[in-house]
């Protein structure tokens, strides 16, 4: 039978499985409901009434259908479409405006006769012809498979030889007749027996059988008294009693088997004290950490100073510093602001103050270059002055701004004059004074102009900026003596109020 004959039987048949399995569940379903209306035999719809529902359907013939309800729906269904289709082609026929005829061209009609030459009589039918032309389809797929399989085989014209030795190895073994496939499955089945006398094999090794029980009969047999408890009481031995008569079981076994043992451990009370439980507030507070921790940052510090050598000499007598800065400057005493006694000259006071510190700094940093250039011997020697001359000298860009001072100067000019002509009243003179309004010039300030200066003062405070931040100079002031360290950075020159 051909692949298409075939898929076609089979879809049929499954498809009459299948209204089989539903036909058989609502009957299955309808059997359930015993339920039948009493129809008057009197009536003049008894002899049309259906034992299922009552109903009463003509079939196409005009005879009445005895059928019920759910098994004549289809048919019912059906006949309504045909109907349906019917009028459809009725009134397409009947139209007057539907003209249209398909003219087939000759060559069409000469394929058609040719095909339906020497066809069944049902070919008449589309979905028949479908199904043959697909199957003609199929044999020649498997037409042109096979001649390719043909003309392929025909090119290997490759034959293996075999020596004489092989083939009578192969004649006298009687597991080497037939062909390669024969032998391939002859190993394969070889390979199964001896798998199933090995599983045979370690089958009867294995003679233990154990005895099955039902759980009742166990259990009345290990534990007997419970034989009688009620649901409660299992319940509430399979959540905590058995759990905890297994442990109790576990801490039977194990003191049984540590008693064998003798030897205890002695403890001394330093291991005990460290061994010992915490309570959970000495968890929480957690002293002995925290005094270790004291204890190691304590060692750090004291390990720090050890390191650091250095003592500075302090002076009790904080007068007698006083009296020695005031000795090196050559004044009196420290500097005092006077709010008291003279308040209008304490701005004057503090001005006198800061001119004579920026001068005695002045003097120090001349000492301090005066000190580092003694140790410096070069002399530089000058070169000769140069010959002068007579001659005018040319400077290079004069000409250029004086000519850009004089248009500068016109320009100039050329605004007061036209200011004077828009701001002046002709005729203002030959009237008296305070009787006329003299316009003066203004400028007005617009919001541009603002932000502009705004814009141009942060630009200015930024680069100001990026340059301080370029200035990463750190002065050493290693080679300075103490004294002129004193000197700029005595506290005796703070002014005190």
């Amino acid at each position: 039978m051909a692949s298409g004959s075939r898929l076609h039987a089979e879809a049929e048949r499954r498809r009459r499985k299948r209204e089989q399995a539903v036909r058989e569940a609502e009957e299955a379903e309808a059997a359930k409901h015993p339920f039948h209306p009493c129809v008057n035999p009197d009536g003049p719809l008894a002899a049309g009434s259906s034992a299922a529902g009552g109903s009463v359907a003509l079939s196409a013939t005009g005879a009445t259908d005895l059928r019920p309800l759910h098994e004549r729906a289809y048919d019912m269904q059906r006949a309504k479409e045909e109907a349906m289709l019917r009028r459809r082609l009725e009134a397409m026929t009947s139209d007057d405006q539907l003209t249209f005829q398909p003219r087939i061209l000759k060559r069409s009609e000469a394929l058609v006769r040719r095909r339906r030459v020497g066809a069944p009589p049902d070919s008449a039918d589309v979905s028949s012809r479908l199904f043959q032309e697909g199957g003609a389809r199929q044999d020649r797929l498997r037409e042109r498979r096979r001649e390719h399989a043909e003309a392929e085989a025909a090119s290997l014209t490759f034959e293996p030889q075999v020596n004489a030795t092989s083939a009578q190895l192969v004649a006298a073994s009687e597991r080497m007749q037939g062909g390669f496939l024969e032998r391939q499955r002859e190993f394969v089945r070889e390979k199964e027996r001896r798998l199933e006398l090995a599983r045979d094999a370690e089958a009867e090794a294995c003679t233990f059988k154990p005895a099955t029980r039902g759980a009742g009969a166990l259990l009345a047999m290990t534990r007997p008294e419970l034989a009688g408890e009620s649901e409660r009481d299992r319940a509430d031995r399979l959540a905590t009693g058995d759990a905890e008569r297994a442990r109790k079981l576990k801490a039977a076994i194990s003191d049984e088997y540590y008693s064998q043992f003798s030897f205890k451990p002695a403890i001394n009370p330093l291991s005990r004290q460290l061994g010992r439980a915490r309570s959970v507030e000495e968890h929480a507070r957690d002293e002995e950490r925290k005094l270790g921790l004291q204890q190691a940052k304590d060692e750090a510090e004291r390990e720090e100073m050890r390191r650091c050598t250095f003592q500075p000499s302090l002076e009790s007598d904080p007068d007698r510093v006083l009296r020695r800065a005031a000795k090196r400057r050559g004044d009196g005493g420290p500097f005092r602001l006077g709010v008291a006694s003279d308040p209008d000259a304490v701005g004057d006071r503090v001005q006198q103050h800061l001119q004579q510190k920026e001068a005695r700094a002045r003097r120090l940093r001349r000492a301090r270059e005066y000190e580092e250039l003694e140790a410096c011997t070069f002399v530089p020697k000058p070169a000769a002055a140069a010959p002068q001359s007579d001659k005018p000298v040319a400077v290079r860009g004069l000409a250029r701004h004086l000519e850009k001072t004089e248009r500068a100067d016109r320009l100039r000019e050329d605004r007061a004059t036209r200011e004077r002509e828009a701001f002046v009243v002709r005729g203002a003179a030959h009237k008296a004074p305070g009787e006329v309004t003299v316009p003066l010039p203004f400028h007005l300030e617009t919001e541009e102009s603002e932000r502009r200066m705004a814009r141009v003062a942060r630009q200015r405070a930024e680069a100001e900026a990026a340059a301080m931040r370029e200035c990463r100079f750190a002065p050493d002031t290693g080679g300075i003596s103490r004294e002129l360290q004193a000197e700029l950075l005595d506290d005796g020159d703070e002014p005190q109020a």
